[in-house]
């Protein structure tokens, strides 16, 4: 009879117990919200050699951080990559505000919707309504590298442009 009303008090201490031990610790990470991104900024055209140069000098930069970032917090935790999500949206809004001269458009659009699709990707991921991400960075990383592909494309019409400004003779005056 004493070991029954010992197991049967138990009984209600070993649940409490476990439903203390089933708490999350620390805090419940705030989930990622993210705005619309910016407007796409197409401005001026690849004939002033200047232009085509900043173009490649931000988006070289931009391709490089955002893949970089995006690589590294894979390999992470779900619940640690809140601050790469938000680097992740810094570096898609630097891209869409980057001024892209004509010539750029098209590599311009891949890049600026891989970086978007990527974030949402990102988001969704963290906020646990994606259960995989591995499919969005195998397309991303596959879009980053024809992007560099038009990047190099590009800069060689840059160095062409730079060497016929060099070998072309000024009026005098």
């Amino acid at each position: 009879m004493f070991r029954r009303k010992l197991i049967y008090s138990l009984i209600p201490i070993t649940l409490v117990g476990c439903a203390l031990n089933d708490v999350p610790s620390g805090t419940i990470p705030a989930p990622v919200t993210v705005q619309a991104p910016p407007a796409l900024t197409f401005q001026g055209d690849c004939t002033r050699t200047k232009t085509l140069e900043l173009w490649l000098e931000v988006t070289t930069q931009l391709v490089d951080q955002f893949q970089s970032t995006m690589n590294e917090a894979i390999t992470k935790g779900r619940t640690a990559i809140y601050a790469d999500v938000q680097q992740l949206i810094a570096l898609r809004d630097a891209a869409y505000t980057a001024p892209a001269p004509d010539c750029t458009a098209d590599t311009h659009l891949i890049l600026t919707d891989t970086m978007n699709n990527a974030v949402i990707a990102f988001q969704n991921y963290y906020n646990q309504t994606q259960p995989d991400i591995n499919a969005t960075l195998v397309m991303s990383n596959s879009q980053f590298d024809s992007i560099r592909d038009s990047q190099k494309v590009l800069t060689q019409q840059m160095t062409l442009q730079f060497q016929n400004q060099l070998t072309t003779p000024t009026p005098s005056t």
